[in-house]
């Protein structure tokens, strides 16, 4: 859930100050959401993380889990 994505980060960030995050997007999804995602990122200070389009394999593991 996103409500929780800023524990998940601080908690994440604390067992590992050089983490590095890998943001998978939809293209269909919400320009709004990736914002928002990574305005998470700043406020939980994760300054290593990249950004990739999510292919065929992730949207059906995703599906699995949905």
């Amino acid at each position: 859930e996103f409500k929780d994505l800023k524990a998940h980060l601080k908690d994440r960030m604390a067992q590992n100050p050089k983490l590095t995050v890998l943001l998978k997007i939809d293209r269909k999804g919400k320009y709004s959401m990736m914002v928002d995602i990574i305005d998470e990122f700043n406020v939980c200070n994760v300054g290593r993380f990249s950004i990739a389009p999510m292919n065929d394999t992730d949207l059906k593991v995703l599906a699995k889990v949905s």
